[in-house]
């Protein structure tokens, strides 16, 4: 069939770079599903639904939609990406963490995260929105950190959910990134939330006035800010170190600035 042979393939190659949502995506799916009442022999109400429903019931002709390819071909350009030259590799995983900016959810070295939703124009847009029909995500690698320090405060599978657009937004700006950074450790070694009128966003307290604060260090990363007590550096002289980076994986020399 020349639907098949020409224009789908030419529409793939066009769209599977386009930056587009999945209704503008749908939106291409109309004028083919005229063509294929006429290329049937149907009459012009026959229902959409039934063009692309499987031939295993006996009653859908077995169509795939246009904007289903597109799709497809964007989740097999995304796992062909990561899978490739470590310089393609490294531009992929900068768009997955775009990704995440973008749906106001930052990451943290080793650490999983789920891109749930995308409600602005983005290449992976539509493979986002189609995924999460199917109770589908995408995953940007790591591991699991819930109900630890380390997880997460803006992934909308656990705390995120508490905050709106806004909010988030301004924690974004705040510079926290996980729950660790609203903890702080008392007298006896154990981790405490900050007091209410010290945390940077009043919405923070939707966290510490109802859940307990998790028990465990709290890991290392670039950009983090600390009021180191040693000889010579204490709370007193009101000198705070800053994490600039690190000297290898291992994590064992840190780049610090006082």
């Amino acid at each position: 069939m020349a639907l098949h042979a020409s224009v789908y393939p030419a529409a793939i190659y066009k769209g599977v770079y386009a930056p587009w949502t999945l209704k503008k995506y749908q939106q291409l799916d109309v004028p083919i599903s005229a063509l294929l009442r006429k290329i049937t022999k149907n009459m012009n109400n026959f229902p959409t639904a039934l063009l692309y429903s499987s031939k295993s019931d006996g009653k859908g002709l077995g169509f795939t939609r246009l904007s289903t390819r597109i799709t497809q071909h964007k989740e097999q350009t995304v796992y062909t990406a990561l899978e490739g030259n470590p310089a393609t590799a490294r531009a992929m995983k900068s768009i997955l963490q775009r990704a995440l900016v973008v749906n106001n959810c930052t990451n943290a070295p080793w650490q999983s995260t789920k891109i749930v939703n995308m409600h602005k124009e983005g290449w992976l847009s539509s493979l986002v929105q189609t995924l999460a029909e199917t109770g589908k995500h995408l995953t940007l690698g790591g591991t699991s950190m819930a109900n630890t320090v380390e997880q997460l405060l803006l992934d909308n599978n656990n705390l995120g959910s508490l905050f709106d657009d806004a909010e988030k937004t301004e924690i974004l700006a705040a510079g926290i990134t996980t729950v660790g950074d609203l903890t702080t450790v008392d007298n006896q070694g154990k981790s405490i939330w900050l007091q209410t009128n010290r945390l940077p966003v009043p919405s923070l307290a939707k966290i510490t006035n109802d859940h307990a604060p998790p028990q465990a260090p709290i890991l290392l990363r670039a950009g983090q800010n600390w009021l180191v007590d040693h000889e010579g550096c204490n709370a007193e002289t009101g000198q705070i170190t800053e994490i600039l980076g690190f000297t290898s994986t291992d994590r064992d020399e840190v780049y610090i600035r006082i």
